[in-house]
Formats: C-alpha cells, sequence, structure tokens
C-alpha cells in the first residue's frame, strides 16, 4: 500500500488590516480570532503564522505570531520578503490590493452592490473606488470565505465568480459564550431597547426613533440607548428626536468599551438591529451570547444567520417594530422569549472562534497543494 504524501510546510500571512477598537465589531472580531489562534499554535507543527498589521504596535499578547507593520502599498513587497506561501485577509471589512500569491479573501458584506443608493456609498465617488478595488481581489482570490448562502450567491451573482471557489464559514462571536462582564449595578431606570452602531445612514437608527414614538404615544415607559462613533448621521438622528419629542428616551452615551456593551447587553429589554447591511453582523449573536433577546430586520441574510433565534421586523416599518417590542413587555409573551433565547444560546455555542479557525486551518490545508505546484 502507498503511503500518504506528508504535507509540505508552509508559511501563512495572516493581514488582519487595523486593530483599533473604534473601528467597529471587526476590529474585535479579528483581535478574538487571533486570541483564539494563539491557543492552537502549539498544535500546528507544518504552518507557520506572521501577523501583518497596520497598526505600529499591536498588544504584546501577539508576540508569538511575528508581528510585520504595512502600508496598503507595501504589503506585497514585504509578503515576499517574508517568503510566505499562502496570504489570509482576516479581516472582511474592506478590499486590499490583491496578494500575489495564493490567497484566502474573507467578504463581510457587498454594501456598494446591495445598497449603492445610500449617501455613504454615493458620495466622494465611495462606489467607484470600492468597484475599483473589488473587482481585481475578489476576482483573484484562490477561496472566499462568506458567513451565509446568501452571502455566497451576492459574491457569484455581482462578480461572476465560480461557486466553488467560496466556502461558507459562519461568522463567529467575538468572545466565547460567558465572557465576563465590567460588574457595573444593574440599571433601574424603566425598560429600554439597545442599539449599538455607528452613526450611518445604512444602520437605519430612523426606524426605531419614528417606533419609539408610537408606544410613546400608548403610554407605553420604554427608552433607547444608542452608543456608537458619529459617521456624519447622529445630527440627522438628533433632529428626529427633537422632531418627535423624544429628547427625555434616547441616550447618545457615544463610544462604549467591550465591557460596557456586554453590561448593556445584559440589562437590555431586547437589542434592536434595524441595519440594512449585511448579510452578516456580529451584535446580534454577542446579545444571545448575554440572554439579551433579538429583533433583527426582515432580511434574507440576517434570517438565514440567525433562524429561529430572532424576532423580525420589517427595516421600513415603525409599527412592526413597535408592535413586537409591545409584545416584549407583554407577561404571556414571555414563553415565547424565553424559546428564542433558548434558540440563541444554542447557536452561539456553535458559532465560537475556535470552530471558525478550525474551518479556516482546513482551508489553508486544502490549498496546500496549490502552493506545492511552484513552491
Amino acid at each position: 500500500m502507498l503511503s500518504a504524501v506528508p504535507a509540505g510546510r508552509m508559511t501563512v500571512a495572516v493581514v488582519c488590516g487595523n486593530l483599533e477598537p473604534t473601528i467597529g465589531g471587526g476590529s474585535s472580531l479579528c483581535q478574538s480570532l487571533l486570541d483564539g489562534l494563539l491557543k492552537i499554535l502549539p498544535t500546528i507543527h507544518e504552518r507557520r503564522f506572521l501577523l501583518f498589521s497596520k497598526a505600529k504596535k499591536v498588544p504584546d499578547k501577539y508576540a508569538s505570531l511575528k508581528m510585520i507593520s504595512y502600508k496598503e502599498e507595501n504589503l506585497n513587497k514585504k509578503i515576499k520578503k517574508n517568503a510566505c506561501d499562502l496570504v489570509w485577509f482576516m479581516s472582511g471589512g474592506g478590499f486590499p490590493e490583491p496578494a500575489e500569491i495564493p490567497y484566502i479573501a474573507t467578504i463581510w458584506d457587498l454594501q456598494h452592490r446591495q445598497l449603492p443608493f445610500l449617501p455613504e456609498i454615493q458620495q466622494n465617488r465611495e462606489w467607484e473606488y470600492r468597484e475599483e478595488k473589488s473587482v481585481p481581489f475578489i476576482g483573484q482570490a484562490t477561496r472566499l470565505i462568506v458567513g451565509t448562502e446568501r452571502g455566497k450567491e451576492e459574491v457569484c451573482r455581482n462578480y461572476g465568480v465560480d461557486p466553488a471557489r467560496i466556502r461558507i464559514v459562519p461568522l463567529p462571536l467575538t468572545a466565547e459564550p460567558g465572557t465576563p462582564k465590567s460588574g457595573k449595578p444593574k440599571n433601574k431606570k424603566e425598560p429600554f431597547l439597545f442599539y449599538p452602531a455607528q452613526f450611518w445612514p445604512h444602520k437605519n437608527h430612523v426606524v426605531l426613533i419614528k417606533a419609539l414614538h408610537l408606544l410613546r404615544g400608548k403610554n407605553i415607559p420604554i427608552r433607547l440607548v444608542c452608543p456608537g462613533d458619529d459617521k456624519g448621521n447622529l445630527q440627522k438622528i438628533r433632529s428626529w428626536v427633537k422632531r418627535l419629542e423624544l429628547g427625555d428616551a434616547v441616550e447618545f452615551p457615544g463610544f462604549l468599551s467591550d465591557g460596557e456593551i456586554q453590561d448593556l447587553y445584559s440589562q437590555a429589554l431586547a437589542l434592536v438591529f434595524p441595519s440594512l447591511a449585511g448579510p452578516d453582523n456580529l451584535p446580534p449573536l454577542e446579545a444571545m451570547a448575554s440572554g439579551c433577546p433579538v429583533v433583527q430586520a426582515a432580511l434574507e441574510g440576517p434570517q438565514e444567520q440567525l433562524g429561529e433565534a430572532a424576532f423580525y421586523a420589517d427595516p421600513f416599518r415603525p409599527e412592526a417594530w413597535a408592535a413586537i417590542i409591545e409584545k416584549l413587555l407583554k407577561t404571556e409573551f414571555q414563553t415565547e422569549v424565553i424559546r428564542k433565547k433558548e434558540k440563541g444560546r444554542e447557536l452561539v455555542q456553535k458559532r465560537t472562534p475556535a470552530e471558525y479557525l478550525r474551518k479556516i486551518l482546513d482551508i489553508v490545508d486544502e490549498l496546500g497543494p496549490i502552493v506545492d505546484l511552484w513552491k
């Protein structure tokens, strides 16, 4: 009997971009994946991982991953200098220059193709920029990582990619379930809804403001807490709050730490997530891990991602959001709330960084024979 041919050694460049927390949930996800990678490194003998980051300095805990600082224009030179065989673009939040060796591309969303009519895409030639960058990056990738069948369909339809080059790896939590919270005291005010999101038009804060107005019109005491950095739309949301006389019902605390966000998940009546972007989103998974009910925009991608673990409302109908929120306050509806929470716990137990990395490493191994063609 012929023995198996041993796998060749491979140096993998892990390109994680910017790890600054203020850029959004993508940074937290990348750090969680790097944490997971550190845990399994001792078990990986034929794969060497180098960390490429735009940050000038990364946390000391990543010292065992050799860190190479780069700028967009010199990434390929540094990959070549360090004799890398394969590249994994860990972050899916942009479209870098294609690597000049086989690479795995992560795609979180194709917002400019799905929502080309929004200001953040139309202004300052943003649509043209993303299109110019995405076509070669997606087109030349050896493998593409998406989180859902919907994401796969979007890549195939918009870029003509062979489905055989795409792998579905569901988005994981930014931390394992049960991450310790900051220990702040419980909020003792009236019930509140929680929506952590930067202030872009596609985040669709306005539907929540209108829904809150409907609830307040029925004398239902409830508040809305909206942390997040302003990306140009906060003043417009504030104007809606003023117009609907909701100044005492809506809070804008700005950027919050992960610990503060975890505390608010544990206290909120629900995470409300009307964002139009997707098909994958992190906050619903984080909320479920904290036992917080989720009301999600009824869009195909999120419905596939979350299944029966969430409540759904039309993203453009405030009355639909108000109706579900009103039900969440009723005693007779709590059986259904508990059922959703249980479904959420079941879901997040499967969506761990460790499981995500296992599937990525399978893809790395799968590409070994391709790398061997000219290594």
